[in-house]
This record gives structure tokens, sequence and C-alpha cells, in this order.
């Protein structure tokens, strides 16, 4: 009798364990329960997918379920993983399906692309290759065999949560919705379906751990997720999807209410020293807010230095001829306010007598969101971008000390820059390579759009829209695939959802309208990086923003282009490659995207929505004066640009 007593109690104990173990009691706890169940779901679909592969009759319609399911099982997993490991995700699981770099010690490895987006395109094609499909199953299969038992145990926060989250939102609108995601299948409806339903399932593990003040954020949060939940499943079609409804109804006050609640359950919050080295501001409302990307995080400059005087010193600085050495050229000699800071030529004007550089300036509103700077991305920081200039024997011809000389004739400049750099002690005049590029920075950094009539509306600011305007940003970020390259909300190559890397693409842009020959510009290939000169790069540019586009032509790196017209019809027609000529790592898919003229219009007028044309308040009235009897000036004059 006391034995049976004794095994009754050690089981009743067990019990009680097991019970605390498998019945998590904090809803952080319960979302790490859904994760480890959803990261072996979807590590068991991948087996289920190479084992069908594998077969030696292959159905290829079992096949292609495979795929969707594994795609769709990822989806539950990749808020949290993609925000815990980008890293991971980019160059094992869901990368885009492009060559990528390996720098080796002494040279340079092209890389295949792995993950699931290849097996999209791969699985998708008329006679699928299984010998290939089974090849990057295998290695799919192994790799996250490696991280899944590390996964389903890894430590979850709360504040990470709500971030993860939120970044998915973006992931939703900009990768999945576009079309970006599922290069082959097309599927990105579905999947944005599943990524939302699995949000919400971690959203709601919160229920019953809410206090007072966040419950109706709690609300609202859960009806927004189940109201983008059902619009997703009531709208099914990829050409006909209103993306822009979906994100001004859905997206943007479910991101706006995430934060609230995170904010109401006082959970951790980045500190300002914390916050200033991450791209994405956390505390923005929503994706299309003004101060949604952080742009300290893109420049050497720290918020605790920024400051006015140092900003109002950037822009003389850059409408200042002093820094060429002839004394003629300025920054905004190629970057001009009225044409939203470029020049109208096809290829800009150089420093000497030979005529023009290799290409044109591109606008500089919003450059301050990049990881690369130039077409051909030769630069990391606007800061070197700037000095590149500077010494660049076709643009400015100058040096640092020479600029310095020049610049120290003026009290006013000397006075400029000790109010800027009052916290510098390095330097007793304060005027040097380093003031001057961060005083440049500070400017550009400055010229900001994310204002215009487009972002008004989508921000719900504004009530009204022309629907050609809503149709033509239909086509852009559907059925013309533009939004697969030029990702919102910057419309440029900066890659969400953590806007970390720029993209280049090759686009088969022709040398000109006769359209006979590609430009011989080789780009990336050949912007000096020897680990860049990949064929794979070879006229390889920068996707640049097409905001405020309407007020930047002539268009492409050379200028071939006068019209938004021209352009969107070189689109349509499959780039270089789309009209004949031979190019073989088009980035752009060579078939025609099938849109009639009146789509094409509605795009023009989107991108026209775009235009934020307040920025000749930025122009100062006068420049500082030099000592009296200079060779540079006498007396302030009025600028020129």
């Amino acid at each position: 009798m006391k034995k049976n007593i004794c095994l009754f109690l050690i089981i009743a104990f067990i019990a009680i364990i097991t019970s605390f173990q498998t019945n998590p009691e904090t809803a952080t706890e319960r979302v790490q329960a859904n994760y480890a169940e959803n990261v072996e779901a979807f590590r068991a679909s991948i087996d289920t997918y190479l084992a069908l592969a594998q077969m030696k009759v292959v159905d290829s319609e079992a096949l292609y379920k495979a795929h969707i399911n594994c795609r769709l099982n990822f989806k539950k997993i990749e808020h949290i993983i993609g925000h815990y490991d980008e890293q991971y995700v980019k160059f094992s699981l869901n990368g885009a399906p492009l060559p990528v770099i390996r720098q080796e010690p002494d040279s340079i490895r092209v890389v295949e692309p792995e993950g699931l987006q290849i097996l999209d395109e791969l699985v998708a094609e008329d006679e699928p290759d299984i010998e290939k499909i089974v090849e990057k199953l295998s290695v799919l299969q192994t790799s996250f065999a490696e991280v899944a038992a590390y996964e389903k145990r890894r430590h979850l926060d709360d504040k990470r949560i709500m971030e993860a989250m939120r970044s998915q939102i973006v992931r939703v609108f900009a990768l999945s919705l576009t079309g970006f995601d599922t290069p082959g299948s097309g599927n990105g409806i579905a999947e944005a379906k599943a990524a939302l339903q699995s949000m919400l399932n971690d959203f709601l593990e919160y229920k019953n751990d809410n206090n007072a003040a966040a419950k109706p954020h709690f609300a609202k949060a859960k009806n927004l997720f189940e109201a983008s939940i059902n619009y997703l499943g009531n709208n099914t079609d990829f050409d006909t999807f209103n993306r822009l409804y979906f994100i001004r109804n859905f997206m943007n006050p479910l991101s706006e209410s995430l934060l609230n609640f995170h904010l109401a359950m006082r959970f951790r919050l980045d500190s300002a020293e914390r916050a200033a080295t991450l791209s994405i501001n956390y505390h923005a409302k929503m994706p299309f807010s003004n101060d949604f990307l952080n742009p300290y995080y893109y420049t050497y400059l720290k918020p605790h230095q920024d400051n006015e005087a140092m900003v109002k010193l950037g822009g003389y600085l850059f409408f200042e001829p002093a820094l060429s050495t002839n004394n003629k050229m300025s920054c905004g000699t190629c970057h001009q306010p009225d044409k939203a800071f470029t020049d109208g030529l096809k290829k800009s004007r150089s420093n000497h007598s030979e005529g023009t550089v290799l290409r044109n300036s591109p606008t500089i509103i919003n450059a301050v969101f990049s990881s690369r700077h130039f077409y051909d991305l030769r630069s990391d920081r606007f800061e070197n971008q700037a000095a590149d200039v500077i010494k660049n024997a076709d643009e400015f011809r100058s040096d640092f000390d020479e600029i310095r000389e020049k610049l120290s004739q003026s009290p006013e400049y000397q006075k400029l820059f000790n109010e800027a750099f009052e916290y510098a002690t390095w330097s007793e005049t304060k005027i040097d390579q380093y003031t001057i590029t961060t005083a440049l920075a500070s400017f550009v950094k400055s010229l900001r759009s994310f204002n215009s009539p487009f972002d008004q509306y989508i921000r719900g600011e504004t009530k009204e829209i022309d629907p050609q305007i809503e149709r033509g940003f239909n086509i852009f970020m559907g059925k013309g695939a533009c939004g697969t390259c030029h990702f919102a909300p910057t419309f440029n190559g900066l890659v969400p959802p953590d806007y970390h890397e720029n993209e280049t693409e090759v686009l088969g842009v022709p040398a000109d309208t006769t359209n006979t020959a590609i430009d011989a510009d080789e780009g990336r290939f050949a912007n000096g990086r020897p680990h860049e000169a990949a064929e794979h790069y070879r006229h390889s540019f920068k996707t640049v923003t097409v905001r405020n586009v309407a007020l930047t032509p002539p268009y492409m790196h050379n200028g071939i282009y006068e019209t938004l017209e021209q352009v969107v019809d070189f689109y349509n027609n499959g780039g270089g490659a789309g009209m004949g000529l031979e190019v073989e790592y088009q980035t752009l898919a060579p078939d025609s995207l099938g849109l009639n003229l009146e789509e094409q219009a509605a795009l023009v007028k989107f991108m026209g929505s775009l235009t934020d044309d307040s920025f000749e308040e930025y122009v100062p009235k006068r420049l500082p004066e030099f000592e009296v009897g200079s060779e540079l000036r006498e007396v302030s004059r009025e600028v020129e640009y």
C-alpha cells in the first residue's frame, strides 16, 4: 500500500512538473512555444518536399503543392527568425535568387543563390529541373537542421516580439504583396495572409496579460489583424489587389496600434544611444512616417554631434565654389534645388575642358538613406562620397589642404566652423576633412522628402486621392513589378525590412535611342572594388529613388530618356534584353510586363504624386564673406547654381 502511495505521489509530481513545462505561464513563453512548434513544422515540410523531389517518378503537381506548403510554413516563423537572424534568412533561407559575392583572402567567389526564392523560380518552370531542385532542397534541409534545434529554444522577449511583428508588416506590403518573395509562383497574397495569421496567433497570447492602459490598443490591433487577414482571403487576384487600400486601412494603423500597445505595456525601450545605431526608428508610428528611418544609421554623424549650426554651415559649403580648385564649381552646380537637386543634363559637366563626367547627377533628396553611394556603389558613406568628389580630377580636382587654406581666409567661415564643432578639441581652426565632410553630411541629411501628396494620403492625413494615382500605385507595387526593385516607402533600392543594403540592377540600358547596343559603362563591375569585379555586376547600377522623379529628367545613368513615359515603355518591353540586346546577367525580366497605355499613364501619374517640391528654402541667400583683397571674392555675393 505504501509503495502504491509513493508511486502515485511520484506520478503526480511528474505530472505537475510536466504541466508547468507544457503550459507556459507568460505570454512570452507561449509565443516561444508557438515558435518552436512552427519551426518544427517548417523543418518537417522541407523533409516532405525533398522526399517528393527524390522519388523515381516525380509528381509535378504534388511537388508544387509541397513547395507552397513549405513556403507557407516559413512565413509562420519569418517575423521572428527574420528579426533575430537577418543574415541567415538572407543568405540561406529566403534571399533574392541572385548570385552572392563572398570575398576570399586572395580572390572573390561567386556563390549561387540558396533558399526558398530560387526554389520558387525552379519549381514554377514549365519543365522543372528536378536535379537542381533536389540540390537546393538538400542544402536547405542541411542548413536548417543545423539551426532548428537552437531556434526551438531561442529566448524571446516582449520588446523584440513587438518589433518583429512591426518589421513583418513591412515585409508583407513591400516584399510579399509585390511578388518579390515569390518570383515564380506569385503566391504572395496567400503568404501575406499566413504571415499575419501567425503574428495574430502570437499577439493573442497577450490577451490576458494586459494592463488597463493597453486593453484598448490590444483590441484595436486584434481587430486590424483579423480585418487584414479577412481582406487578403477575399481578394486573391494579384493584378487587381488594392495595395493602397490595404496599406492605408490595415497595415499603417496596425503598425501604430502595435506601437501603442508596446508603450502601454511598458515593454523595454531602446536607449537614445542604442536607437541611434539602428536603421529603423521603432518609435515611428508607421512605415510611411517621415521619421521611419534613422538617418544617423547611414552616416558617421551622431545625434549628439548634429546641430542647427552644422546644418547651416553644410548648406553654405554645399553651394561654395571655393571647394573646387578653379573656384567655379560647387555641389550645387550639379545638384540644383529647382530640379530636385539634379542638373537636368544627360551627363554632368566636368571641371575641365573635356566636357562631361561619365554619368549624370542623381537627386540627393533622401540620399542619406543609402548604405552605398554613386551609381556604381563605390563609396560606403556620404562623407566618403563627398571626399571622392572633392578629390576627383573630373569634378572638384581639389584637396582638403587647399580647401582649408581657402576657407581660413574667411573670418565668417571660421566662426561658423567653431559654432558647428564646438565639441571638437583636436583642431584649433576646426577646418579639416572631417569637419567639412561632416557638415556636408549634416546638410544632405536635412534634405528629406516624405511629405508628398501621396504620403499624406497613405498616412490618412488627407481623405481623397486621384483614382489614377491609386491605380498607378497598385500597378507599381503589383503587375508592373516596379516595387520589387524600388522598395516602399523610400522607393529606392534599399532593401526592406531592415533597409541595410542597397541593390544594383542590370537593366540593359542602351547607348542611344537606336537601341542597337548596350551602353558601354560597366557600372558596379568597374567601381574599383576588386571583390565586386564579378561578371553579374557588369552594367549594374544603383536603384535610385523615384521620389520627386517628375522633376529630374533626363533618366537613366546616361540620360538616354527625356520623359517618364519613355522610361515606363523601356521597362514594359523588358529592358535591353527585351529589345533584342545581348545582356547576359540582366536582372530585369526580359518578358513584356503587358501594360497597356492606360496602365502606363497611371504609373506616370503615381510617380508624379511623389513630388515634394519645397526645396528652394535650402538655398542660402548669400555665401560667407572672405577677407578684403582675397582672390576668392572680396564681399559676399548672390549664390549662383
